[in-house]
């Protein structure tokens, strides 16, 4: 058994299981994923342009659920930096690891801000979803998963798919 995981891992370093990009693929696999995710915030963005700070909570939660989800990935520390560079035209874009420390004692987020929530990209080519969520304060939050799509001129939300929640 243990000889069969041992062919099983080394066909798959052989055949690249995994791997983001072929080489010469002439694709960056990380501004790739920076790509989506900077359209993802700016999607979650557009749905309440008047928030007054933008807070983009560092980890990647299974189904953007950053209160209590499965957190497996997270925004390196580069990454960080080139994502709040490519969103400089938003207001206030700060990256937090958790969302309680933006939100006051009345439930409203710091700044008249919002929590953004992003969830895992999930590949479909030139077209993915990728889940996400946003908290305003008491009654003011949204989420949805939205579609994601490349273009000539980049990655752009054009949409969502399944239901959306607004409060």
């Amino acid at each position: 058994m243990r000889r069969l995981g041992s062919i099983v891992a080394l066909v798959c370093v052989l055949v690249a299981c995994g791997r983001p990009a072929a080489p010469g693929s002439g694709e960056d696999p990380q501004a790739r994923r920076l790509g989506i995710y900077e359209a993802a915030v700016r999607g979650m963005a557009a749905t309440e342009p008047w928030y007054g700070a933008i807070y983009i909570v560092d980890r990647i939660c299974a189904a953007a659920d950053v209160w209590q989800g499965d957190c497996s990935d997270a925004f390196t520390q580069i990454e960080q930096r080139r994502l709040s560079s490519a969103l400089s035209d938003l207001p206030d874009v700060r990256f937090i690891h958790e969302p309680d420390t933006v939100v006051l004692a009345d439930s409203r987020v710091r700044n008249d801000g919002a929590v953004i929530g992003l969830g895992p990209i999930q590949e479909d080519g030139d077209r993915v979803e990728v889940p996400g969520s946003a908290y305003c304060g008491n009654v003011c939050g949204h989420g949805m998963t939205m579609v994601i799509e490349r273009s000539s001129s980049g990655w752009t939300m054009t949409g969502t798919t399944g239901g959306v929640a607004v409060a």
